[in-house]
């Protein structure tokens, strides 16, 4: 009894462990092999992909970096493996500290008696004259001699809806837990950079919405129009004319994926992933339950009208407003 204790504390004790926000989380890592073959390296791509317990996952994907050439690490967040007792988090190991005096000294510092002191004596101070405060509101004299009315003029309601603000371009997306951090903003532009310590940033143009540019993408790849509404479930807008990649010599450009999240509990929650299956061609896929509720809206090139503005317009020349909205990224 006592060598099967010891043999399963030993390989507790063997399991691997990812800091993840400053957090020590067990994981579960799954190899895999004889990926596409990678030109930088003459070898297949492979992956390692770390199932982590995390209670309030839901089955996400974390992360996912290249940690070498051609060698990825995925981050999955799984509350299923939460339930085996040999993957649960370990205790944060914080100690309670007492202290005591010395020497028969005060069981509060000097200084501190002191300062109590002092605020006491003053909370408890009488006030030797009251000061009073008279405050006199004029209205503005803005009619003149003409009759004032009453009425306040109409006020145009503000649009409260995440979605049309997302579709006006004013909320933008930011995602990335790596290096590369990136940001969508819809029917403008998707960039990627990071930040330095300086606080000074680096940014690349992974693309930028152009209407036309669009439709003729659409043109070329016919698949990639809406699917019949019965059917619908994602849709896809072209993003071209991206800062110019070194590699290729070429525009960069993404094809930017709006898929419906069905069954979530939390209908305000937004999942991103960045993909790059070519050099410098993206693939960004942004999944919401959100994204339900504009499907049935998109034209049959896949186009989404604000409900107070034109159709999707080139972001190219309007001024961009960032309100970063909480999202869940990968």
């Amino acid at each position: 009894m006592k060598s099967t204790e010891s043999e399963t504390t030993e390989k507790v004790k063997n399991i691997p462990i990812k800091k993840i926000d400053g957090i020590n989380l067990p994981y579960l890592e799954i190899e895999m092999y004889n990926g596409t073959f990678c030109d930088l390296n003459n070898q297949p791509r492979s992956t390692k992909v770390l199932y982590v317990c995390y209670m309030h996952g839901k089955h996400e994907v974390y992360s996912l970096k290249e940690t070498s050439t051609c060698q990825y690490e995925v981050i999955v967040l799984s509350p299923l493996l939460c339930g085996h007792p040999r993957y649960k988090p370990q205790d944060s190991g914080e100690n309670i500290i007492n202290c005591y005096s010395l020497g028969g000294g005060t069981k509060k510092p000097r200084s501190l008696l002191e300062m109590n002191i002092d605020s006491y004596k003053y909370r408890h101070k009488k006030p030797e004259s009251e000061t009073h405060v008279r405050v006199e509101i004029h209205p503005i004299d803005v009619f003149g001699d003409q009759e004032r009315t009453t009425t306040p003029p109409p006020e145009t309601p503000a649009d409260t809806s995440p979605v049309e603000s997302f579709l006006s371009g004013k909320n933008c997306l930011h995602g990335g837990s790596g290096w590369w951090k990136y940001e969508f903003c819809y029917g403008k532009s998707v960039e990627q950079y990071h930040v330095e310590r300086d606080g000074s940033k680096t940014s690349i143009n992974l693309g930028r919405f152009d209407r036309s540019k669009h439709l003729n993408w659409i043109e070329k790849y016919p698949q990639k129009r809406p699917k019949p509404l019965a059917q619908r479930k994602q849709l896809s807008h072209f993003y071209s004319s991206g800062t110019v990649c070194d590699k290729t010599g070429k525009p960069r450009q993404t094809v930017v994926k709006l898929k419906c999240l069905e069954n979530s509990s939390n209908l305000g929650a937004v999942s991103l992933y960045l993909l790059e299956p070519k050099y410098c061609e993206y693939v960004l896929g942004v999944e919401s339950p959100l994204i339900c509720e504009i499907l049935s809206r998109a034209d049959e090139n896949g186009l989404v009208e604000a409900s107070d503005t034109s159709p999707v317009r080139d972001g190219i020349n309007e001024e961009d407003v960032f309100d970063t909205n909480k999202v869940i990224t990968t």
